[in-house]
């Protein structure tokens, strides 16, 4: 089966890293605007990390002729609702299974799997907090771009390779193309006091321990660890704050954005995850992106660096109890499987 993306850009990352991983399709092909990237490009043209080997390509009716079906992607590429709503309509025409993140009129979102299926709080005879009895991994992010959700896989994929049966929880809706669970819109919107929310989700990732019965949980955080950008007040934290009172990690990544990192603002870090999240961290994950914040404007920006580029003019600082992993690169993130699993099984 051959799945065509489109329109291809950093936001499907995921799916051209670790295109291994996609269930139900044994091809995946990516498609963008000319204007976006050049036919035969490699996929790291589009997210700026190292190269995958992967060439996208930028001709929407030949790919179309040949795939099996098609998934339009949410993109921060400039493509009008009429364009998008034709393609969509003539890969129907053609037969091709639809998927989208889109929400038309006639057109809602369709996705390959169901978000995480939330257990209500019932008066079941259990501890009000159940304790998930195998090693927790969180994963955080500073927010948007910082390769969050592609650090999720590259652990999933690490421990998986290495014999363990593990456990999922995505941050993305993309984890479905992958069979697993993720995080719903309508759990992390929902207007349920905190406490409901932390019992509803501490008895979801009980029951499926229960049901999977892994050796390893790697759960994704949504949204930013808290508040780091004046301006996007989705980035709070209050998604970090519930999932980190509803289970306690054995191992914690974040995820950040490329930065002169200084002592002090390391130790703040470190401290925050610590303490207000019950999330120590030893793993800190290096997006090749930075924020750009104008108050002027009320903007914020988010520009890719090219990681070869980063790698050579900020060669990764040595800290005495910190792990520092560039994101995008397949060796540092095997690199992070092997630090956590050490760091887990020390704890043990």
């Amino acid at each position: 089966m051959r799945l065509m993306v489109y329109p291809a850009s950093k936001e499907v990352s995921a799916l051209a890293r670790y295109r291994n991983l996609i269930k139900d399709f044994d091809e995946v092909v990516f498609v963008t605007p000319n204007h976006i990237a050049k036919d035969g490009d490699d996929f790291a043209a589009l997210d700026g990390g190292m190269p995958t080997g992967i060439s996208v390509s930028t001709s929407f009716a030949e790919e179309l002729e040949r795939a099996d079906a098609v998934f339009f992607a949410k993109s921060y590429i400039p493509i009008s609702e009429q364009s998008l709503k034709s393609n969509i309509q003539l890969a129907k025409k053609e037969g091709k299974k639809i998927f989208s993140q889109y929400d038309f009129q006639d057109d809602p979102p369709v996705l390959p799997k169901e978000g995480l299926t939330f257990v209500k709080n019932t008066q079941e005879d259990t501890p009000l907090i159940c304790d998930i009895p195998v090693p927790v991994v969180f994963v955080m992010g500073a927010g948007p771009y910082t390769n969050k959700f592609e650090t999720q896989l590259s652990l999933y994929e690490y421990f998986k390779k290495k014999g363990y049966v593990v456990s999922c929880i995505g941050t993305k809706s993309l984890a479905g193309f992958f069979g697993l669970d993720f995080f719903t819109e309508d759990y992390c919107n929902s207007q349920m006091s905190i406490r409901d929310k932390v019992i509803m989700l501490n008895r979801t990732i009980y029951r499926k321990y229960l049901k999977e019965r892994p050796d390893v949980m790697i759960i994704g955080i949504p949204g930013g660890f808290m508040q780091l950008n004046p301006i996007r007040y989705e980035e709070i934290g209050d998604m970090a704050y519930v999932v980190s009172q509803a289970v306690t990690p054995d191992a914690s990544v974040l995820c950040t954005y490329a930065s002169e990192f200084e002592e002090e603002q390391l130790e703040w870090l470190k401290n925050v995850c610590q303490y207000r999240l019950n999330a120590p961290i030893n793993n800190l994950v290096i997006a090749n992106a930075v924020m750009d914040i104008s108050f002027e404007t009320q903007q914020c920006d988010y520009t890719t660096i090219p990681l070869e580029f980063l790698k050579e003019k900020k060669p990764l600082q040595k800290c005495d109890d910190l792990n520092l992993f560039y994101a995008l690169d397949q060796e540092e993130m095997d690199a992070l499987g092997a630090a956590i699993e050490e760091q887990l099984a020390n704890n043990l």
